[in-house]
């Protein structure tokens, strides 16, 4: 379900590849059913059969008290509800009593805004990111991003610049990326500025990076509008991530 790609360790149930997805849907239904029964083949079905002189798989019984030890106390009704609460209920009471508060003043701000930002979007560029990908970088080295945007009419303070990272798949995406967000660094006129920011990584592997504009300020924190998105061309290749020596 939609908890296992947290769930799934080596010794807790068996994975059918790796979360890849394949535009012919018909090459991929071939792929992951040979993949299904080479491991109901291999390794499921041996593994129950597998019994000793009383008749008992002892290694898959094994298996099964080492996944209700790990995933019962994890994966159950109370964490999701925990979850529901603490990441979607809570959240958005705090932010409709904030937009009710003082005679919907901040909701009449973020509508007049929402107008001045949508009239504004399509002028939004990116025009330059820089970055030094020329080298291999240590774990927790520093790889320094510097952007620049043209807001058009628009003032640095609306928007906010991020860096979307990650390992990068074998079709060059980004997965499991992480936002990290650009500070403005300098006003170089005419609409265009320069904006900033330092990340670490802490996973070895072939990294990637890709640069998006969204709304900004303290309306729009942790708010995603509709069609209100820049995103830089295409993923860039970071360098990969080598362990210390």
């Amino acid at each position: 379900d939609g908890w296992w790609d947290e769930a799934c360790q080596n010794d807790i149930g068996w994975a059918i590849g790796r979360g890849e997805t394949y535009a012919n849907l018909d090459a991929q239904d071939d792929v992951e059913s040979h993949a299904l029964y080479d491991l109901l083949e291999q390794r499921i079905v041996p593994l129950f059969y597998d019994r000793d002189e009383q008749h008992i798989p002892r290694a898959w019984i094994g298996r099964m008290k080492r996944c209700i030890s790990v995933l019962a106390p994890a994966f159950n009704t109370n964490r999701m509800v925990q979850d529901y609460c603490e990441k979607l209920y809570l959240p958005a009471l705090k932010r409709a009593r904030t937009l009710r508060a003082d005679n919907l003043a901040k909701s009449i701000a973020m509508c007049h805004a929402k107008y001045r930002l949508r009239a504004e979007w399509g002028h939004i560029r990116i025009e330059q990111v820089q970055a030094n990908t020329d080298k291999p970088l240590g774990m927790r080295d520093k790889l320094e991003v510097s952007v620049v945007v043209n807001v058009g009419n628009l003032r640095p303070e609306e928007l906010k610049v991020q860096l979307y990272s990650g390992l990068m798949d074998n079709d060059g995406r980004i997965t499991q990326g992480q936002a990290t967000n650009l500070d403005h660094a300098e006003d170089l006129g005419g609409g265009r500025h320069r904006f900033h920011c330092s990340v670490t990584s802490t996973t070895s592997g072939r990294h990637g990076f890709a640069v998006r504009v969204l709304p900004g300020g303290e309306l729009f924190d942790g708010i995603y509008e509709p069609g209100m998105i820049c995103w830089d061309s295409v993923p860039q290749p970071a360098p990969a991530a080598q362990n210390a020596a």
